[in-house]
């Protein structure tokens, strides 16, 4: 989930209603998930979620980056829109979000686009927190519970 499509309201609701609401982290800095985690907690005291998106792992192929965003140059320029060069390695600021769900030790989070390491499990473990991971076949979900995954 990304975007602003999960609010802190919708959250809370779903979980006032007997649902699991989960928080968006996808795209957000650290500090509006810390804030949205602090307005879902003011808002309600059903358990709730946050979706994390995995960094990408494997090498990126920047040439072809590169050709694809000189493509939609001619189209932006005629929508008067500035392409931002992309960054060298997007990790979303993983690392960062996942010190904020520890912190507030929210009571589940799940990962999309990826496995958290073991030892990023087992931290949320030790901090009281399910862990669900997003998979799309066999080997995800063996990856997953290897790594010690509560749900897929």
């Amino acid at each position: 989930m990304a975007g602003g499509v999960s609010t802190p309201a919708l959250v809370a609701a779903v979980g006032d209603a007997g649902g699991l609401g989960f928080l968006a982290a996808g795209y957000l800095r650290p500090a509006d998930l810390a804030a949205d985690i602090d307005q879902v907690r003011r808002s309600t005291t059903a358990p709730f979620g946050v979706n994390v998106f995995v960094p990408e792992s494997r090498p990126v192929d920047r040439a072809a980056v590169a050709r694809f965003r000189e493509a939609l140059l001619p189209e932006a320029a005629h929508r008067g829109v500035t392409l931002p060069e992309p960054p060298e390695r997007d990790t979303d600021h993983f690392a960062d979000k996942i010190e904020v769900v520890l912190a507030a030790r929210v009571p589940v989070v799940s990962f999309t686009f990826g496995c958290p390491s073991r030892a990023v499990v087992d931290r949320l473990h030790a901090a009281g927190s399910q862990v669900v991971v997003t998979v799309t076949d066999v080997a995800e979900a063996r990856v997953a519970v290897a790594a010690g995954a509560d749900a897929l």
